[in-house]
């Protein structure tokens, strides 16, 4: 549930998965991102052992970025999604950062040499440049967990239940008491 970006791309060609990979270590170090290079198989005989995978960690309040590549047959596959969705208003302009540095780096990528490459951004972004797009689905979906939280939360208190909420698995919410004192948006 929430924003994110999902990228499919798939080649016969190891020098793409190569330059592919190359890339998003270049486009991480410029941003100041930290990432990580995983080497735990050879995905041609005929090659040296090189990467097959790079996470970027480039916003604390969202998803990591990988380019995981398998290798299927002759066939070299990547298939993830990275999650920018904000839970809380102090996460939206670094996930609004975070968004847009994972499309620029995406379209980077489209321009290789792909058998096939598809991007379904969440918030549509990627296909129009429009980060107003971006801005009103992270609303969108705050309105949504603010509603159901305290859905959930006025059921449980006519019960009796006290309930915390953890959201991006980093936070407790306690939304009662955000209730109570008059808070409409987290």
């Amino acid at each position: 549930m929430g924003v994110a970006i999902s990228y499919w791309m798939t080649t016969d060609d190891p020098r793409t998965v190569i330059t592919a990979l190359k890339i998003v270590r270049e486009e991480a170090e410029k941003a100041g991102y930290s990432y990580r290079c995983f080497d735990k198989q050879s995905l041609d005989e005929k090659l040296p052992r090189f990467k097959v995978a790079i996470i970027v960690d480039g916003c604390a309040t969202a998803g990591r970025f990988a380019l995981v590549f398998r290798k299927c047959g002759r066939y070299y596959t990547c298939s993830h999604s990275t999650k920018t969705q904000p839970f809380l208003f102090d996460e939206v302009e670094p996930n609004l950062r975070w968004h847009k540095w994972v499309c620029t780096l995406l379209k980077k990528l489209e321009r290789l040499k792909w058998r096939s490459f598809y991007v379904h951004d969440g918030a549509g972004y990627y296909d129009t440049w429009d980060e107003s797009k971006i801005i009103k689905e992270f609303q969108l979906h705050a309105q949504f967990f603010y509603k159901f939280m305290t859905t959930y939360d006025e059921m449980a208190e006519k019960q009796g239940l006290y309930t915390l909420f953890i959201l991006g698995g980093r936070r407790v919410l306690d939304v009662r008491r955000l209730r109570k004192r008059g808070v409409k948006r987290s």
